[in-house]
C-alpha cells in the first residue's frame, strides 16, 4: 500500500510515494459517454451490468475530459466562457 498520496487541487495531479521511493503520478481521467455508447458496450449477461471499456481507447477520446465537458454544455445550451480583462477600477491608487 502506498504510504503517501498528494494531490495538487489546481490541477488534479495525484502523486503516489513511498518514503524516500516515487511510485506513480496520475492525473484523473473523466469520460462524458452518451447514452447510445453505453448501451452499444453494455454486458447484461454480468451480474454486475458492467460496461467493458478496455481495448477501447481510439472510440474513448471524444468523450474525454474537456471534450466529454464541452458535449454536456452543447446538449444545455451553455456557450464556453471566455475570459475578460478586469478594468481598472476609479479611484485613489495605493501610495508606494
Amino acid at each position: 500500500m502506498f504510504s503517501h498520496l498528494l494531490t495538487e487541487y489546481e490541477t488534479g495531479q495525484i502523486t503516489c510515494y513511498k518514503p524516500g521511493q516515487f511510485i506513480c503520478s496520475l492525473h484523473p481521467e473523466f469520460y462524458t459517454l452518451p447514452n447510445a455508447f453505453i448501451r452499444q458496450y453494455h454486458n447484461a449477461t454480468s451480474s454486475w451490468q458492467k460496461v467493458r471499456l478496455k481495448y477501447l481507447e481510439s472510440e474513448l477520446t471524444p468523450y474525454a475530459d474537456e471534450a466529454g465537458f464541452e458535449q454536456i454544455a452543447q446538449a444545455l445550451g451553455i456557450a464556453k466562457p471566455v475570459k475578460s480583462k478586469l478594468s481598472r477600477v476609479p479611484g485613489p491608487q495605493p501610495s508606494s
